[in-house]
């Protein structure tokens, strides 16, 4: 009940917000016919969710199994998503080969890299290297708001005031060149990772 509740809410939201994306043409069209990790601030992740299912088709979302995940998962299955369930701090290893598995299989990935407890706004090795395992591209969404309710929550969660304005400005982080067994390389990257998303 609550889920269904909560995409009603969302949806209507969407319908008044004014949302710009900002983004080198060639990322959406080097998106298509190859996995990508899209990833944005655990505070950000209604619109970060939003953009994803609206760009990238055949979609999943990277959600806690506590219970307010199990109540985010209704929602985004709602929204056409479909669910993989871990956190970083429990199962870890077996969440990061599914990760891997799905983006090696063409599957796109939405995840949060400071979730689902963070630190906030520091990002975790493993959205980088799953895209480095997986040779997949690495999809950073940088969110600012007009107008925006922040929660006292330890991720600041961000609620969009109804008819405001939304930016998200798209960044690729380039993989070519890094192996996961480089830890320097993984570092570099964690680093352009966090200051690609703001």
């Amino acid at each position: 009940m609550k889920a269904v509740l909560l995409y009603y809410l969302t949806t209507l939201l969407f319908r008044t917000l004014r949302i710009q994306i900002n983004a080198p043409s060639f990322i959406w069209s080097e998106s298509i016919g190859r996995a990508n990790l899209i990833c944005f601030w655990h505070g950000d992740m209604l619109i970060g969710w939003e953009i994803a299912r609206k760009k990238l088709p055949n979609i999943y979302a990277v959600v806690s199994p506590s219970k307010d995940g199990q109540i985010l998962s209704g929602m985004l299955k709602k929204k056409g998503f479909g669910i993989l369930s871990g956190s970083s701090d429990k199962d870890s290893k077996k969440l990061l080969q599914e990760i891997i598995g799905k983006l090696k299989s063409g599957t796109n990935i939405a995840i949060t890299p400071d979730g689902p407890k963070g630190p906030n706004r520091e990002a975790k090795a493993g959205s980088v290297v799953s895209a480095v395992r997986a040779r997949s591209s690495l999809l950073a969404l940088k969110v600012s708001y007009s107008h925006s309710k922040r929660l006292a929550s330890w991720d600041n969660f961000v609620i969009p005031l109804p008819f405001s304005k939304v930016t998200v400005v798209v960044s690729q982080i380039h993989l070519d060149k890094v192996t996961d067994d480089n830890r320097e390389m993984i570092s570099d990257k964690i680093r352009e990772l966090e200051e690609s998303l703001g």
